[in-house]
């Protein structure tokens, strides 16, 4: 309301006010609902110029007690109409909501596609970039759905995220983005990198496929007529053969021989002892023997290569992964003796003085501590001298357990330099310069019986060696459920069901 008015009263005439001053009517500016005030402002200008003086400075003061709005920049404006980084807090925020509506609303993930949604999004956020119904599908909602469920079943058996090692997954895409969106370490399925190593391998040669295609065919002939399979055993036999499997050639034979080495090691890192250390000597092995050329690779070559490839690709930074490297050193079957890249070695071990550092903090530890315990420990707990060893390693029939053996001999043993006399670097030290166990010991018995030995190598290497090569363990527990929740329980809750799998995994190591 304008300050004139304290001068002014309005009368019967709603178009004329009273000056209170000299008590003259004034005719008011304007007409019906848009009068206004400039003719009461000049009336006090020409005929009170002392309450005029007032007026002015009463209004003066109300417009400096009103904030002023800003012009907009230029650079404000640009802003405004540039779109937002989908790497934004404001642009996740709103892609999260977004999956939100569609999981609970149950909506089809085409939604984000449609006309009518887009034209909404673009009015309440005109920077938005909508994501496609291949990011929602494959991104947003796995990270939404597998991320929150690992998180809940730490929250139910009360494991805190920092705690967690590493959690062991597939290949797939989504999985990886919601490990890492829940902020956990994670390795991938050593099993299943093998698989696809495999498969590059058998398709990369036309032959290979060709062949495979055909042989599929025919197998595929007579495991569908019985007929037909009676006819060929009965052939077989009026020639005096025994019934044999079909053969194509003897391609298949040399396939057979290259991949007999996969087939063999997946059978061993699939094992319920098998550790995350086996990865690096494994992957070091495969490179080892498909590097080998012999006059029977004739008609394999680019399968082998291509299997080569694939393996250094997939692979590539195994050896600069220090949850695969320091578990690799820790193995006693293995230690340094299976890196390929000396500079990887010499990282590893750095990362194992580290995590052997943080371990003689928790203990407590002193070095003098440590050589009363080496001194006091038993003699048939302390390794032997290395220059006293027999080394007595079986003769393996296998392909693969010789390379194991070959690459074995050829390694050299590099001191770990002691720069500091703490008792981490003593025992690492100490540790690597013995000779390795045999192939076929066992890593954890190992550091049983020297845990009085090496104190914070052994705590260090029950954290490091609990991790699996494979997820194979896993899958034969869902195996398991299957038999457990059958026809004859089909009423028994998810709860106890759930108390039933893991007692039947969990209750034999009691035995043991």
């Amino acid at each position: 309301m304008s300050a004139v008015w304290s001068y002014f009263t309005v009368k019967d005439e709603k178009n004329k006010a009273e000056c209170n001053q000299c008590k003259v009517s004034v005719l008011r500016g304007g007409c019906g609902r848009n009068l206004n005030t400039t003719n009461l402002i000049k009336h006090l200008q020409k005929h009170h110029v002392k309450q005029y003086e007032e007026f002015k400075q009463t209004t003066s003061a109300k417009k400096k007690s009103v904030p002023q709005q800003q012009q907009q920049t230029l650079r404000e404006a640009i802003e405004k109409r540039e779109k937002l980084a989908p790497e934004s807090n404001k642009a996740k925020l709103i892609t999260e909501k977004v999956t939100e509506f569609i999981v609970l609303d149950d909506q089809p993930l085409s939604v984000v596609e449609n006309v009518g949604f887009r034209r909404l999004m673009e009015c309440l956020e005109p920077r938005y970039i909508m994501p496609s119904r291949y990011y929602i599908s494959d991104t947003a909602v796995p990270r939404e759905s597998i991320a929150a469920a690992m998180e809940m079943m730490l929250n139910t058996w009360k494991i805190d995220k920092s705690k967690v090692h590493v959690v062991l997954r597939d290949n797939a895409t989504n999985v990886i983005k919601a490990m890492n969106c829940l902020g956990v370490p994670s390795l991938g399925c050593f099993a299943h990198t093998l698989q696809l190593i495999v498969n590059e391998g058998l398709l990369s040669q036309r032959s290979v496929s060709d062949t495979v295609a055909i042989g599929r065919k025919i197998v595929g002939h007579f495991k569908h007529s019985p007929l037909a399979y009676s006819h060929l055993e009965d052939i077989q036999l009026e020639l005096n053969m025994q019934p044999k499997r079909l053969q194509q050639d003897g391609l298949l034979e040399k396939i057979i021989t290259v991949l007999a080495p996969f087939e063999e090691l997946t059978k061993e890192v699939s094992s319920s002892s098998a550790f995350a250390s086996d990865v690096i000597p494994s992957v070091s092995v495969l490179k080892r023997i498909l590097t080998q050329q012999n006059e029977a690779d004739e008609g394999i070559k680019t399968m082998k290569s291509t299997l080569l490839e694939a393996v250094n690709r997939r692979f590539r930074d195994v050896e600069s992964t220090p949850l695969y490297s320091v578990a690799t050193l820790l193995d006693p079957r293995y230690k340094d003796r299976y890196f390929t890249n000396a500079e990887c070695s010499r990282h590893a071990k750095d990362a194992l003085l580290v995590q052997a550092r943080k371990m003689e903090e928790v203990l407590g530890r002193t070095v003098s501590d440590a050589s009363q315990a080496a001194e006091g420990t038993s003699s048939e707990l302390a390794a032997p001298e290395p220059a006293k060893i027999s080394r007595v390693e079986a003769t393996s029939k296998s392909r693969l357990g010789n390379m194991f053996k070959e690459i074995l001999e050829e390694s050299t043993v590099e001191s770990v330099p002691q720069s500091t006399t703490t008792n981490a670097c003593i025992e690492i030290h100490t540790y690597l310069i013995e000779p390795t166990i045999q192939r076929s010991d066992n890593a954890l018995l190992y550091w049983k019986v020297n845990k009085l030995r090496f104190p914070c190598l052994a705590a260090t290497a029950t954290k490091f060696l609990s991790a699996p090569s494979t997820s194979v363990e896993s899958e034969r527990l869902f195996s398991s459920a299957s038999i457990i929740i059958d026809e004859r329980r089909n009423s028994l809750s998810a709860e106890k069901a759930e108390m039933l799998i893991f007692l039947k995994k969990n209750l034999p190591t009691m035995f043991k």
